[in-house]
């Protein structure tokens, strides 16, 4: 196993226990997470069909799932079984639940639509956007995973919601997880044939997990808690889905004498960035503390470009993207989709001038996406464009930027988003909008050490 590092080795060779991976980006947990399972089925004997290995996108788990397949050598997987929470949580209730032929999930646009017809029976003619119904889905998850909603009219909708779903035998997510927790913790007999089944388990992305998913978890690894969990704090951005970083914060505090391993070198990306990237992070102060470090210490320096407006910004990034070599992978990332618009705009416009593209723009190798699309994914090029105050981070109350536990999750998307670049970053911000002066992010001056406050 010469060429896996140390750290790597150290995981991919544990077997009993809980442990936890502490997973910087780059630092390349996929390997890690298939790795070990060849290593429990080949080295130490252990029967495929007792794995349980758990991640939160269907991607990801065809993913781990292919690169194990390939590992083996196109044999059978014999057993193992991948799958997302979603996908397990519901064959659990589908195998053991009594209306297990009767239980539908219901689908993200059907449950808009659902909810949609709840606000207009309350409420004829309103018009809202569907921005609006996304951020009442939210939070009716909120409640259900006992949280406080941030919008007082929530419980009285939700109770409308809940009562529609059940006139049509049908429930969401939430439902799900809730109902799973509640059959598995009943029922002794069914809890003791999924620990008898499921006896080791394996958790990608363990930072986004939300409590009501580790209450499942934690019932099933019992009493052998052979639960393997591999995330990085730094990349929590899901809180508004309920995610807790803090469960990953006191793992270790919840199982005494856990094996901690962390996964510091980044594959990835450049020395510059690694370095900057890390400089914002330490801000934060509710997080492990890592030693992060790259595989690759050359690469160009980053770039930091202040514009205008919008439109200049959009044309100054697209100047740059022109500038990269043929064939550069880009990612140009915003907080949020309205931050987007003008680039979207000009970009879409340009894509019908084919005159107007150079060779490099004529290849989408150009992807616009949010932040949080962005997470998992890897560009030779990253652009951060409205690198501004109010923007990110985003305005969260009418007094300014919000709390510092929403601050620490908006410093941890655009952590997010510097860590996608492997080569090449540009930030950018504009200095006026709507004729209004903006002020940079915060997070600009903490990644690149550029003088703070001021409006420029």
């Amino acid at each position: 196993m010469t060429k896996f590092s140390a750290a790597q080795r150290q995981a991919i060779e544990h077997k009993d226990g809980p442990m936890m991976v502490i997973a910087g980006p780059g630092s390349g947990k996929t390997t890690v997470l298939t790795q070990r399972i060849c290593h429990l089925v080949n080295e130490c004997r252990i029967a495929p069909g007792s794995i349980l290995v758990i991640t939160f996108t269907r991607a990801a788990a065809r993913e781990m799932e292919e690169r194990y397949s390939r590992l083996v050598r196109g044999k059978r997987l014999n057993g193992v079984t991948f799958g997302t929470f979603h996908s397990v949580f519901l064959r659990i209730l589908k195998d053991y639940g009594k209306d297990a032929g009767a239980l539908k999930l219901i689908e993200e646009k059907e449950a808009v639509l659902l909810l949609r017809e709840q606000v207009l029976k309350r409420s004829p003619g309103a018009q809202y956007t569907g921005d609006y119904y996304d951020h009442m889905l939210q939070e009716i998850g909120r409640i259900k995973n006992g949280m406080e909603p941030d919008d007082p009219d929530v419980p009285e909708l939700m109770r409308l919601y809940d009562t529609e779903m059940r006139r049509r035998g049908l429930i969401d997510f939430d439902d799900m997880l809730i109902r799973c927790r509640e059959l598995i913790s009943s029922d002794p007999r069914i809890l003791a044939g999924l620990r008898k089944k499921y006896t080791y388990i394996m958790v990608d992305e363990f930072q986004d997990i939300n409590p009501v998913q580790f209450d499942i978890i934690r019932l099933i690894a019992e009493p052998l808690n052979n639960l393997f969990i591999v995330g990085d704090d730094d990349q929590s951005i899901y809180a508004f889905r309920g995610s807790d970083p803090s469960i990953m914060l006191s793992f270790a505090d919840l199982y005494p004498g856990a094996s901690v391993v962390e996964l510091s070198l980044n594959y990835r990306s450049s020395g510059n960035i690694v370095r900057a990237s890390a400089k914002l992070i330490r801000h934060n102060k509710n997080r492990f503390h890592k030693h992060l470090r790259t595989s690759h210490e050359k690469g160009p320096k980053l770039k930091y470009t202040a514009y205008r407006d919008a439109y200049d910004e959009a044309e100054g990034v697209i100047r740059f993207i022109a500038g990269l070599p043929d064939h550069t992978s880009v990612g140009v990332l915003f907080r949020t989709h309205r931050a987007g618009n003008v680039f979207l705009q000009m970009i879409n416009a340009m894509k019908e001038n084919s005159e107007a593209f150079s060779r490099q723009l004529q290849s989408k190798t150009i992807q616009p996406m949010t932040f949080h699309a962005s997470k998992g994914l890897e560009f030779d090029a990253v652009c951060i464009i409205r690198a501004e105050e109010t923007v990110t981070p985003a305005k969260t109350d009418a007094g300014g930027t919000g709390d510092s536990k929403s601050i620490e999750e908006e410093r941890r998307m655009f952590y997010v988003a510097m860590t996608r670049a492997k080569l090449f970053l540009h930030i950018s911000y504009t200095k006026y909008s709507y004729n209004k002066k903006n002020r940079r992010s915060r997070f600009v001056r903490e990644a690149l050490g550029i003088r703070w406050p001021g409006i420029f």
